[in-house]
Order: structure tokens, then sequence, then C-alpha cells
């Protein structure tokens, strides 16, 4: 009996060794981390680039003491950070655009005088033109109403239909952002900016989309909100909502200062069929819209075209050379349910201001109710505003500034000036 301890002892020796060893063991077969991409120095013409392939499933930065370049579909599933200053290329050759999956998060906050900048390789090889790369995809997972089979395939699931929706998403910021000849199409849609299904509390500010070939921002679903932002000469539509987007926006520019050889849009708001919910309800104050000339006959702009069963209100807006200002199809009753308002706006310089045809009840905004004028405002470009009659946004949601006047740019704060392209 009295060698029992030592007997406990070597047991409890052994079975120490036994356990160590599997801790070890454990830690030699667990892998670790393996990346999915690749970022690899390449030189192109004489310019020294860091090409980016794959999916970015870590965190990490891309730093403003380099220039990138995306080589096809390029996802980001973690954090993706960029500095201010920062300049990324995409190629040309094949369908190329930044994707950020649900969950991920992209940070990339410039400032005024070092915006970032997405653009086309061929500012570095050639002539660049709308349409050389297909731009960027943001996919949150707020509530939409439908999502486009074909563009899923290609970017894989964005929004949310179920009950793990959540509108409060948070997919990241961009900021003092610049995204150049993009607009490719990709998986039968275009757009140079996409916002998938992206949740309210995304941060969104000073984006500029120039020279899109298909439409320069678009919103599929969710409650994303965005602050200044000028489109460009998009061909296509300046900005696009559909599938149930209810999010917010102020300080939006449509400039189109060249000649094209399309009928061009500088805002169309869809939702789908009047039984699919959620439904598009979007709330915008403070847009300028320029078009080509009211006699442009061929081509011609139109400012803004509601159809579709969208919702949503535009207030403090300013619409000025389009060949046709504003349409509105099938939306009588909406307008007369105010769930379809258009009011507090100045229509000036334009062909019809308010025109009906056989779908369109446009008309119906000039009911004095809508307070809408066809004062003329002093315009420099997109540079301009009316004052007085205003509507006071903030009281339709904290979120907007505070304004006196409508319009998206006043002549004593350009707030394009440094970052954007003319």
């Amino acid at each position: 009996m009295k060698k029992q301890p030592y007997l406990n002892i070597f047991l409890l020796t052994v079975m120490a060794l036994f356990l160590f060893a599997s801790c070890e063991k454990d830690e030699v077969i667990i892998p670790g981390l393996q990346p999915t991409y690749t970022i690899e120095e390449t030189t192109i013409q004489g310019n020294s680039l860091f090409r980016i392939t794959g999916a970015i499933n870590e965190s990490i930065t891309l730093t403003a003491d380099k220039d990138y370049i995306l080589s096809g579909l390029v996802f980001v599933e973690d954090t993706l950070s960029i500095e201010p200053g920062t300049t990324i290329y995409a190629e040309t050759s094949s369908p190329t655009a930044l994707i950020v999956s649900r969950k991920a998060d992209i940070q990339a906050s410039g400032n005024a005088n070092n915006p970032i900048v997405f653009t086309s390789i061929s500012k570095l090889t050639g002539t660049p033109v709308a349409g050389d790369w297909a731009g960027l995809h943001i996919n949150g997972q707020a509530t939409l109403n439908q999502r486009s089979t074909n563009l899923v395939d290609a970017i894989g699931k964005y929004g949310r239909t179920d009950v793990q929706a959540d509108d409060t998403d948070h997919s990241g910021e961009l900021k003092y952002v610049r995204i150049e000849y993009a607009g490719k199409v990709l998986g039968a849609s275009s757009g140079a900016v996409n916002f998938n299904g992206v949740g309210n509390t995304t941060e969104l500010d000073y984006i500029q989309v120039y020279q899109s070939l298909g439409h320069g921002i678009r919103f599929r679903g969710g409650t994303v909100r965005l602050k200044h932002a000028i489109s460009t000469q998009t061909l296509g539509k300046a900005y696009r909502w559909d599938a149930g987007w209810r999010g917010l926006g102020q300080f939006w520019v449509a400039h189109y200062p060249q000649t094209t050889q399309d009928t061009l849009t500088g805002i169309e708001g869809r939702s789908g069929a009047p039984e699919n919910t959620p439904v598009s309800n979007p709330i915008l104050s403070n847009v300028t819209i320029v078009g080509l000339g009211s006699n442009s006959s061929d081509p011609q702009i139109r400012g803004i075209r509601l159809r579709d069963s969208t919702h949503g209100k535009i207030y403090n807006s300013l619409l000025t050379q389009c060949r046709r200002a504003i349409r509105a199809d099938y939306s009588a009753t909406l307008i007369n349910n105010q769930q379809l308002i258009f009011s507090h706006n100045n229509l000036f310089d334009n062909g019809p201001d308010y025109y009906d045809g056989t779908t369109s009840n446009a008309s119906l905004f000039s009911d004095p109710s809508f307070q809408n004028e066809q004062t003329p405002a002093a315009m420099n470009g997109f540079v301009g505003v009316s004052q007085g009659n205003t509507l006071p946004i903030p009281n339709v949601d904290p979120w907007f500034d505070p304004v006196s006047f409508k319009g998206a740019v006043p002549p004593g704060n350009n707030w394009t000036s440094n970052w954007a392209l003319e």
C-alpha cells in the first residue's frame, strides 16, 4: 500500500505527457488561413502596378504609395481598406469588377485633395472609353423584392428576402471615391456602382461616376443612403433604383456636358410588380439634372422617369435643359394618394415641363398643391441653386442637411472641386 502514491504520480505524469503530445499534434495538423487571392507586382508600359486576383479572404490595406490593377472578378470576403489617394486600375481584356460580398466590408475614405480613384488601365495604355470594365458591386443583407438570377450567377447572392434580413446592415464606407469608364455588362446587367441590398448604416458620401456605359449609380433594394453624388456623362441612367430601394439621397447631380447618340435619363425609379414587397420608396432632396438643351430632339435627355409601381418623394430639386423633364407611368393613384410626390421643385428651360402621353400622369404634379415652379435659376453648368420656397427637409427625416435652396451645388460651396472631373 505504501507504493500507491508513487503509482498515482506515475499515472498523472503519463497522462500529462499524453495531453501535451496531443496538443502539440493538434497545432501541427490544423492549418492556418490560406489566402485565396494574389497581389503580385507587374510592369505595364513602364508603370509598376500590383495585380490583384481572386477572393480577398483576410483583412488587407491598399496603400497610396502603390498603384493597383484588378484582374477579372475580384471578391472581397473580409475587410478591404483603401488609403486616400490610391489609384486602382481595371483590366479591359476580360470582365473585371470589384465585388464586396455579403458580410464583408470596404473602407474606402479619400478626401477632396486625395480621392480614391477606380479607373481603366486604358488610361495608361491607350484611350479609355465608357464600359471598359464592370465597376463596383457592394452586396448587403438588407431586404429587396427580387434578384436577377444572371447577376447572382456573376457576383453571388445579394440582399435578403427572408427573416434573416437586416435593413441596418453595414457594408463599410465610400467617401471621396471616383469611378471612371465603368458600366460594362456583367450578368446581363450594367452599372458603374451597384448597391445591392445594402443596409442604411453603410456610409456613402462624395461619390462620382464618370463616363459610365450603363447606369451610373444603381440601387437594387436595400435601405442605403447617399449624400453628395455626381454622375457625369453617363450613357444610360445617371441614377436608377429598383427592387424595393427605400433609402435617402441628398445633393445629387446628373450632368451631360457632351453630345450623345442615345436617349438618356437623369433618374429612373422602379419597383417591380405591385405585389412584390418591399416597394421602392426613397426620399430625395436637392437634386440637379442638367441635360443638353430643351430643343435637342435626337438625342434627347429626359430628367426623371418614375415607373413600375415605385413610390417615393423628391423635393427641393432643379431640372433644366431637358427635352422632357418628368414622366410618371401609370401613377395617377399613387400620386393622388401621396405615395408618389414631386414637390417644391423648379423646372425651367426644358421642353414640356410635365407630359402625359399614353401612360404618364406627370401633369398631376402641376397642381398648385405640389408647389413646383418654372422660375429660372442662374446656372454655370451644374453649379447654381434657386432660393426660396423650399421644403424643410430635416422635418421629413433628420438625416438630411437643412437647406434654404433648391438644387445640389451652391455657387459658394462647390463641393465637387478638386476631386471630381467635369
